[in-house]
């Protein structure tokens, strides 16, 4: 009895398959597709990477990722920047200036196929700009059959972007298009990841003997790690990868001591113009 039960499940869900086929085929799964109103603009925290090599990890022989391979993800990780730091945020990307269109918005559409979406970023003064670096997500959606898709956005470095979305569902979508940062925001954060490396900071928790201390940790031995101490820090090595993990010497507790670690909070040091940029 069973086993017919699943001979029955596996037909019908075969007789689901070969109507969608079917319908797709001959009536072609038109899609809609429409922009939303106006540029939206995302608010919340975004760490960006950038094209700013990180040279603090050297793959071993043991590691788990070769020398190529980490050569490869440092290229994909490249990213245009500003010719030069500006001086005025009226300068930078502002998303209520910028505009977005479909390619060929009124043409039959298919599910299975792809839309492409072309961007032109402003500044504040509406001027277009003249170079890439801004961080674009674009999405298609249905709210009522909520579903969406995220797209690929690419980067043609003169202020123009082309956003490419598949198209997965029959009926009606709209595009979405939003700016994470700008250009940059995106610098401030470059400049920031390589001149103040440990702008966020841990707290590790030593516990032996009955004796509880708490030091401040974290990935990099820096300046503001060390302070003047050079013998300040107990350091700590993962065998696998090699990558170490440093602490400040508790007063009274060996390194061995240590727990665990939680976050402790950030120490940035931005300017007001750097921090305007990222709350844009």
């Amino acid at each position: 009895m069973g086993r017919l039960l699943q001979l029955l499940i596996l037909a019908l869900i075969l007789l689901i398959c070969i109507y969608v086929l079917f319908v797709c085929q001959f009536n072609q799964c038109l899609l809609n597709v429409s922009p939303s109103n106006h540029l939206k603009h995302n608010h919340t925290s975004f760490t960006s990477h950038s094209g700013i090599t990180n040279r603090t990890f050297t793959p071993t022989n043991d590691s788990l990722i070769s020398k190529e391979e980490w050569e490869s993800l440092l290229t994909e990780l490249q990213w245009s920047l500003p010719p030069a730091f500006l001086f005025s945020t009226d300068e930078a990307t502002n998303p209520t200036k910028c505009s977005f269109s479909v390619v060929n918005p009124n043409s039959n559409h298919t599910v299975g196929g792809f839309i492409d979406v072309i961007l032109i970023a402003r500044d504040t003064k509406n001027r277009i700009k003249t170079y890439g670096g801004d961080f674009f997500q674009a999405k298609l959606f249905n709210s009522e059959l909520k579903a969406s898709t995220y797209g690929a956005v690419t980067d043609h470095f003169n202020g123009t972007y082309t956003a490419r979305l598949a198209l997965l569902w029959p009926g009606p979508a709209k595009v979405s298009i939003r700016l994470v940062h700008s250009s940059e925001a995106v610098q401030v954060l470059c400049r920031q990841r390589e001149q103040d490396p440990d702008k966020v900071y841990f707290q590790g928790y030593f516990e032996e003997g009955g004796k509880q201390e708490t030091a401040i940790c974290n990935a990099q031995r820096s300046p503001r790690l060390v302070g003047n101490d050079a013998q300040c820090c107990c350091e700590y090595r993962e065998p696998v990868t090699g990558e170490t993990w440093f602490c400040r010497r508790p007063s009274s507790l060996p390194c061995h001591a240590l727990t665990y670690h939680s976050m402790g909070g950030y120490q940035a040091v931005l300017s007001k113009l750097e921090t305007t940029l990222l709350k844009r």
